[in-house]
């Protein structure tokens, strides 16, 4: 038999134990350093995992009486070392060793010499062998472990109360009673229990410094947080200050007073109501507004406090708007299904509902001589307050809301709607046919659209507010072949001129084509218009501002009946910026445009007209709206540079601020004077194409150039 090795192992010899190891087999047993001895009966191995402790155990085996390489005066040694790390050199006069298969795989191994080696004790496999604990009683023995087996000089043991759920075995050395056993292994365990005690005591000893520690360090972190939390409120304190004070000069300066009580807010609120009411001017309202924010933010002018009130209100046309548009989301079933009748009890049921959710109204606030009113969201609401008015009286602000368009009810229950007036309001904007209606209805399901206009143009809503709901239109592109074409100005004339010389480029030409505007609730149709088509290409948009980016995206600039600056849909930031990025990358021109350089200038330059079979390719190329990494685009520019080769261009590496573009895709026509030199010299007094056909590191560049060939 053999005994399985790894790492640093010491042999023993199993009869040397019995003969020259004080106390025998048992008490070896018992001073074994670790878990790891395994035994075939005839040798013996204990093994570690650095040579420090096998040293130490290797000097325990001596001086108990075992030999190591001739440490005694006996002819055999007791003990043979085999060393994984530094591998196993020396001959063994009684032991042998190496590699043996058993199960189908490799083990490294030792064996008595001449001994059979056709098993390999392996206390890796298997259930593992631990020794009996040096703390159980022949008590708990006799109740806790039942025998299994004897082998190799070990009696084998299994744990009752835990072998189910752990794979160990258990040993004693053979024969040995467990009264032996445990009275050998006294000096042992009082030992461990030292050890174990001392370990108590430093862990009780840490705890106590630990503990002392986080006294100390919870204690600094306290006194960190206090002078923190100190410096922070000193921090609030001069921002709030600085707060107040540039709130309380803003107040001072809408008043035309040099300073203002800062210590009476309600006074300071009368005095800006009051300034607000004789101004009539926004600027004021929002000040006011400001200033309520402000002293809320600091627990004043809480709102619904006493002797304030409040209106309800609701917009029925908004209830309408749902009926109409959204009859499926908001009733749900067919619409064909019910009467009128039904309607109407849906309408005003609608209405009910809509008050008694509504967590909003209009707060009423008397503020001096003067009536407050501001529209409360949710008091919740860090901001719940907005849309600041100021009225003359009370009786002021209840006839603007008794009397206006909406249903309201007041805070004592007076309302101005009844169940005479929602019927009439039903039957008048529900039940009455409306042109518009079809139309939005038509455009949301597209269906019906060409008899839907056919009303449209044969009623007078085309001719009812020409000047508000008429808009004139002009395309980007347009603008752009007016300027380079329509007035004949060289690049020079254009770039000098700027924007503002062709600002009035970008207003419409044609006054016989606009575009018609009607808002029917919240949503916007617009249709093209002409007096020979009337109106076609009719359009549905939830709101004015999506129809605005609508026509913006699809680069259309939008115009007033007036035809005049600013346009509806772009700023005059914006258009410049678009005229900018047209004309102004020559060159970086908008850094040079006044430099003239020696045989290059800028006025010998000529905007690209994507004539000829370059011109196609390169409108082809900028027309795709791919990036230009795609194989589409990059096939476009592939056919671009083979057809330049064809028409004998040549190629070469510059810079963008040498020629002036930088972006491929990007070309001018040149007039190449008679003393160019450079790459262009023997284009001299030629027409010519320059295109740039690559880009490189930082600002360098590819270019092709050739003779200029418009068809």
């Amino acid at each position: 038999m053999a005994v399985f090795c790894e790492f640093i192992s010491l042999i023993i010899r199993r009869d040397s134990i019995d003969k020259y190891f004080p106390g025998g087999w048992t008490r070896f047993v018992i001073e074994l350093p670790n878990r790891s001895m395994v035994t075939d009966g005839e040798v013996v191995r204990v093994g570690f995992m650095n040579p420090i402790d096998s040293s130490i155990y290797l000097d325990f085996l001596i001086d108990e009486g075992l030999q190591f390489r001739q440490s005694g005066d006996r002819e055999i040694d007791d003990i043979s070392d085999l060393d994984q790390f530094n591998g196993h050199l020396d001959k063994r006069s009684w032991l042998e060793f190496g590699d043996r298969i058993f199960d189908e795989r490799k083990y490294f191994c030792c064996w008595l010499k001449g001994s059979s080696i056709e098993t390999l004790a392996n206390h890796l496999k298997g259930k593992r062998l631990l020794r009996i604990p040096y703390s159980i009683t022949p008590h708990e023995f006799v109740n806790r472990y039942a025998f299994v087996r004897a082998e190799n000089g070990l009696d084998i043991y299994t744990d009752i109360y835990t072998d189910s759920e752990r794979d160990f075995e258990f040993y004693m050395p053979m024969g040995a009673s467990i009264e032996e056993y445990y009275k050998q292994s006294e000096d042992r365990r009082k030992k461990i229990e030292g050890i174990d005690q001392v370990r108590k005591e430093r862990k009780e000893k840490s705890k106590k410094v630990d503990k002392a520690k986080q006294i100390a360090e919870e204690k600094r972190a306290e006194e960190k947080r206090l002078i923190e939390q100190k410096k922070e409120q000193e921090r609030k304190k001069a921002k709030d200050k600085c707060f107040k004070d540039r709130m309380y000069d803003k107040v001072a300066m809408t008043l035309n007073s040099e300073s203002v009580n800062q210590n009476d807010a309600m006074k300071v609120l009368e005095e800006l109501a009051e300034h607000a009411f004789k101004s009539q001017d926004q600027k004021d309202l929002d000040v006011i507004d400001e200033f309520w924010q402000f002293n809320y933010g600091l627990g004043l002018f809480s709102p619904m406090e006493g002797g304030d009130g409040f209106y309800l209100t609701l917009d029925p046309k908004e209830i309408i708007r749902q009926m109409k548009f959204e009859w499926d989301s908001c009733v749900g079933d067919d619409e064909a299904d019910y009467s009128d009748e039904d309607k109407l009890n849906i309408f005003t049921s609608m209405i009910e509902e809509q008050f008694e959710n509504d967590d909003s109204c209009e707060m009423v606030k008397p503020i001096g001589n003067y009536v407050l009113t501001t529209y409360l969201s949710d008091i919740r609401e860090n901001k719940p307050l907005s849309y600041f008015q100021v009225w003359k009286d009370l009786k002021e602000v209840d006839d603007s809301y008794m009397n206006s368009e909406l249903f309201c009810s007041d805070d004592g229950g007076k309302c101005n709607y009844d169940d005479k007036k929602m019927r009439a309001y039903f039957e008048e904007h529900y039940l009455k046919p409306n042109i518009m209606d079809d139309m939005v209805k038509a455009l949301q399901s597209n269906k019906g659209v060409e008899s839907a206009a056919k009303n449209f143009n044969s009623s007078d809503l085309l001719q009812e507010n020409m000047e508000t709901d008429t808009m004139f239109s002009r395309d980007i592109e347009d603008v752009f072949v007016t300027i380079d074409c329509g007035h004949g100005h060289s690049l020079r004339e254009i770039i000098d001129e700027g924007f503002e010389g062709f600002k009035d480029s970008f207003l419409p030409q044609d006054e016989d084509y606009g575009i018609i505007v009607k808002r029917h609730y919240h949503y916007v149709v617009t249709a093209d218009w002409n007096p020979f088509q009337l109106c076609t290409n009719f359009q549905l948009f939830e709101f004015e501002s999506s129809m605005y980016e609508h026509y913006k995206g699809n680069g259309i600039i939008l115009y007033r009946y007036d035809r005049q600056h600013p346009p509806l849909n772009y700023t005059e930031h914006e258009l410049e910026g678009i005229f900018n990025k047209e004309y102004l990358t020559f060159a970086g021109a908008s850094f040079h445009k006044d430099r003239q350089r020696v045989g290059f200038s800028i006025d010998d330059i000529e905007l690209e007209d994507f004539s000829g079979k370059v011109g196609q390719f390169l409108s082809e190329y900028l027309g795709n709206p791919l990036n230009t990494m795609k194989k589409e685009k990059r096939e476009i520019l592939s056919y671009l540079e083979k057809e330049c080769d064809a028409q004998n261009y040549i190629f070469f590496g510059s810079t963008s601020e040498n020629y002036f573009i930088g972006k491929v895709g990007e070309s001018y026509i040149y007039d190449v004077p008679d003393k160019k030199a450079g790459h262009l010299s023997q284009f001299r007094n030629q027409k010519i194409r320059v295109i740039c056909v690559g880009s490189g590191a930082h600002f360098h560049r590819w270019y092709a150039a050739g003779v200029y060939k418009p068809s």
